[in-house]
């Protein structure tokens, strides 16, 4: 499904990556994702993103009471400065059998900045 934003999230093309969506301003909002899994357990998932820092993005499936901190590695710059996007694997569980939400972003209102997402994948 469609990425859902929360907050002051948005959406931006992207010319260094041909012109691709990107989600921006993680720091101030937040971006959710359905998936649909064929059981419950622990899945894989692929994040691509770019950041011209290292820095935190929170990431919680369902209604996980607290997101979980990961850093995020540098990617070489943002999209005006001709940057990259990379894809990092995270192992997650806490998956529901059938339709799941994944949340990234400052859900737990830190106010940290974040990298910039460019689309998700659960390994099955």
């Amino acid at each position: 499904k469609k990425a859902e934003l929360q907050g002051d999230a948005k959406m931006i093309s992207c010319a260094s990556t041909g012109g691709t969506t990107m989600v921006r301003k993680l720091h101030i909002g937040n971006v959710s994702f359905t998936v649909k899994v064929p059981k419950a357990g622990d899945y894989a998932l692929n994040i691509s993103y770019m950041s011209k820092e290292t820095r935190p993005l929170y990431v919680k499936v369902n209604d996980q009471k607290k997101a979980q901190r990961f850093f995020f590695p540098d990617t070489g710059g943002w999209c005006f400065e001709n940057g990259k996007t990379t894809v990092v694997p995270m192992e997650w569980s806490g998956f529901n059998k059938g339709e799941n939400t994944i949340t990234f972003g400052n859900v737990d209102e830190t106010g940290e900045e974040a990298p910039m997402i460019e689309w998700i994948s659960v390994v099955m």
